[in-house]
């Protein structure tokens, strides 16, 4: 992998992890404002359905996002491919990149001193 390509994919992964985590932190804000301290749910389910109807704009970049790290990875070909339209599949796009996120984030070596 040359630099660049390597440099892309960290930026791509980055963009992922933010906007995933930007995401996770305005359900966890909506849902508490309206349940209290009650914790929020945790689920690709509950997570799409809050998103997709009240952070529509952010789950569509998440997803244009998580096409372009894909690619970066070689998960998918360079060509273009569209966001799916159906609840169904996008649902499993939001999973992938929920697990996608947990790969790719920085681990940290917590030894005890």
């Amino acid at each position: 992998m040359n630099g660049i390509r390597s440099r892309r994919r960290k930026l791509a992964e980055g963009m992922e992890r933010s906007l995933s985590d930007l995401l996770h932190e305005r359900m966890e804000q909506a849902f508490r404002a309206a349940n209290g301290n009650r914790r929020p749910p945790d689920n690709t389910s509950a997570i799409y359905t809050w998103a997709a109807q009240d952070a529509r704009g952010m789950l569509e970049q998440l997803f244009q996002v998580h096409v372009e790290a894909a690619k970066e990875r070689g998960e998918i070909p360079q060509q273009a491919q569209r966001i799916p339209s159906s609840d169904a599949d996008r649902k499993r796009m939001l999973s992938a990149i929920r697990a996608s996120v947990n790969r790719t984030r920085p681990k940290f070596n917590r030894s005890a001193t």
